[in-house]
């Protein structure tokens, strides 16, 4: 997250309704708002991290205990079905055939984009990880391999 004061409470509380097991770490971005003070209550764990998608989703991912690390934007709310929607699947490093999830940002651009892409999910089972993603821990580790020149 990064400056989420207004919306982090709702969100990480979402997460708890939808997936009440789940190990929730938020990490924050230096935040120059209340955001810490909102979510620090709502998560098991609250990481500061420089600021940087890559780098907060590295160090949560460095926390974390579970096998799956499925990632939530702070501005994107999940259902209450988000547990069930986290499925096992035959393909090992697949966590979640797909994600549906709101996007709640004022921007109403990123809103109306937010239809298209569930509309998507829901009928290829294929999800965009532009606003969550998941992936199970032996993958989201695993060295990149490098493609070889021709």
């Amino acid at each position: 997250m990064l400056n989420e004061e207004r919306t982090i409470a709702a969100h990480a509380g979402a997460i708890a309704v939808g997936a009440p097991d789940a190990e929730v770490i938020v990490v924050d971005g230096a935040s120059s708002d209340r955001s810490r003070d909102q979510a620090r209550p709502r998560c098991a764990l609250l990481l500061v991290a420089p600021r940087g998608l890559a780098r907060q989703m590295n160090a949560g991912a460095a926390a974390a205990h579970g096998d799956a690390l499925v990632f939530v934007h702070a501005d994107t709310l999940v259902p209450p079905t988000f547990a069930r929607d986290i499925s096992s699947r035959s393909d090992a490093a697949v966590v979640a055939d797909r994600l549906i999830c709101v996007f709640t940002t004022a921007r109403r651009s990123l809103r109306l984009i937010g239809w298209p892409i569930n509309t998507r999910s829901r009928l290829s089972a294929r999800a965009r990880a532009t606003r969550r993603s998941a992936v199970r821990r032996r993958f989201f580790f695993r060295p990149a391999r490098r493609l070889s020149q021709h």
